[in-house]
């Protein structure tokens, strides 16, 4: 409801169709694996959490300057990787140029495409990041917002995410069990005041597309994401009964 205020608290119960191959979300191309299962784990530069709408994630603020072709951001200071090292520009210079394939020569199958429009990216002092483009455009903000464009601290390997994450986001890892599913619990040092809303998200592995709508209209998750009538075709009128009764929130989203 517009004006309504989030309430604190919880478990959100999410169920998915596979589970991720690591938690390196430049690298995954599944989408469950970066936007469902890892985003919570991270942070990026720029967030698009509603509509085309950008905005900062891990910024104060951006200016443009050279005519368009340097994006400049000021960070926020502080912020702290779940193992306890400060984020700085030199974080966010290593990942963007991991996911451009600078590094080891990996290009992010969803996030590399920035290297067609970013130059260079430099970080000139602790909290302030450059990026040059080739020409003016505005299209490396919206890719730099998607789930595979996440922050690491400078120098993680490929290797080092096949183990464990390496993020700053909202939420700690607290339990992971390869295949099955995540816990995941609220980040008491999280630099947004106040969040995350929730306590706890629980993302379990449910191949079957029959049993996830099953769980979710049981109540037994809460949250369904890619709803698509050709998977949901069953149980269509159900839940549009359901959502008519108000005992579902319905929201369409632009893809990806």
């Amino acid at each position: 409801t517009p004006g309504e205020q989030p309430k604190r608290g919880g478990t959100l119960l999410v169920a998915g169709g596979n589970y991720p191959e690591s938690y390196d979300p430049k690298l995954l191309t599944n989408a469950l694996g970066y936007y469902e299962w890892n985003a919570k784990l991270y942070n990026n530069l720029l967030a698009n959490y509603e509509d085309d709408k950008i905005e900062c994630d891990l910024c104060t603020g951006w200016r443009v300057e050279n005519g368009g072709k340097t994006w400049v951001f000021d960070l926020v200071k502080g912020v702290k990787f779940h193992d306890g090292r400060e984020l700085t520009a030199e974080d966010v210079k290593y990942s963007l140029e991991l996911q451009m394939g600078y590094l080891d020569g990996i290009i992010s199958p969803r996030g590399g495409l920035i290297k067609e429009f970013i130059d260079t990216v430099d970080a000139p002092s602790k909290y302030e990041v450059r990026i040059n483009l080739f020409q003016p455009t505005t299209i490396q903000n919206k890719v730099l917002g998607i789930g595979a464009s996440v922050i690491y601290p400078k120098g993680t390997a490929r290797a080092d995410l096949q183990a464990k994450p390496q993020g700053s986001g909202p939420f700690l890892l607290t339990q992971a069990v390869s295949g099955s599913g995540y816990t995941m619990d609220r980040n008491p040092n999280y630099f947004k005041p106040g969040q995350p809303y929730l306590d706890r998200i629980e993302m379990k592995t449910v191949p079957d597309q029959n049993s996830r709508n099953a769980l979710f209209l049981t109540g037994k998750v809460k949250y369904f994401m890619g709803l698509r009538e050709s998977d949901f075709q069953q149980f269509m009128p159900t839940l549009e009964i359901m959502a008519a009764d108000g005992k579902v929130n319905k929201k369409q989203i632009p893809g990806g």
